[in-house]
């Protein structure tokens, strides 16, 4: 996936609103963390959220994001405007089984807010980025 030429109206700096996913019991609820978004306009993507406590049960998710309660991950990525998906090749991650990996996300903008949920039928939550 080569990097992406056209600026897109998700480039840019972006601070963790919200993340919200599935508990033990299954019910959503909000995780305390903080995190940072970053998308260039020449397709690279960075991204860092950092649980404050992390998610019981983390350890054993199928899909496994975060080592320590950390996730990092950096690459390239494409947007499908048409398909309101966000697709990040994941060149780089503290969880290395991340990389190489596509990880499509649906995306929608609302105001200064992106919100980003899974393609993955599998997996359950939201997470809502505000500009910085």
């Amino acid at each position: 996936m080569a990097p992406r030429k056209k600026r897109s109206s998700l480039v840019g700096s972006w601070r963790l609103a919200s993340l919200e996913e599935p508990g033990p019991d299954g019910r959503m609820r909000r995780s305390d963390c903080s995190g940072l978004l970053v998308l260039t306009s020449d397709g690279r993507i960075s991204v860092h959220i950092m649980y404050w406590e992390p998610p019981p049960g983390s350890d054993t998710d199928p899909v496994q994001y975060a080592q320590n309660g950390y996730i990092a991950s950096y690459g390239v990525y494409e947007i499908d405007e048409r398909a309101r998906t966000l697709t990040h090749r994941v060149d780089g991650a503290l969880v290395r089984s991340l990389i190489g990996r596509r990880l499509s996300r649906t995306y929608e903008l609302k105001g200064d807010q992106l919100i980003l949920r899974p393609t993955n039928a599998a997996e359950h939550w939201v997470i809502t980025w505000e500009r910085c």
